[in-house]
């Protein structure tokens, strides 16, 4: 068994009842799930008028990452994500794997999230879980992002 770390984020239409349906269903496929405080934030790696309320989850699993990816994208197929291949976009849901314990995996699946330590929407909801331990730089998720100093202004909202 090992901790797994989602983010997760919504920058279309209703984005606290995008998020809030995330969890629930995350809650149904992976059991009990801590969640952090939610953060609205800009855009990262594209332009978009429309800011993004970003959050995180924890929770035990004993599963595969393949089978953890594979139910988390169908988590966001089912909330309306689409895909289109050509990068960044906005989006109704996104879920991302950040970390599973201390594992370090660099094939189709790149486990840690090889841009979290860049991302203070990321790391902050990662402190509020607990601070953790980033397997490769050896860091924790508050030094990381003292390490990028303030990026951007993330802004707490109540889901």
């Amino acid at each position: 068994m090992h901790t797994v770390y989602i983010s997760i984020g919504s920058n279309l239409g209703n984005k606290q009842a995008n998020v809030r349906q995330a969890i629930e269903l995350c809650q149904i496929e992976f059991g009990t799930c801590c969640c952090s405080f939610f953060y609205e934030s800009e855009s990262w790696g594209y332009e978009s008028e429309n800011t993004y309320l970003n959050g995180a989850l924890s929770f035990r699993s004993g599963l595969l990452p393949a089978e953890i990816w594979k139910r988390i994208e169908s988590i966001e197929t089912s909330l309306g994500r689409v895909r289109s291949g050509t990068g960044y976009e906005d989006r109704p849901i996104d879920l991302d794997i950040v970390l599973i314990g201390n594992l370090v995996l660099d094939d189709q699946l790149v486990i840690p999230h090889p841009r979290m330590h860049l991302r203070d929407f990321v790391l902050q909801p990662l402190i509020d879980l607990g601070d953790p331990l980033h397997p490769v730089f050896k860091k924790n998720a508050s030094t990381l992002l003292e390490e990028i100093g303030n990026s951007s202004i993330l802004k707490p909202v109540n889901i």
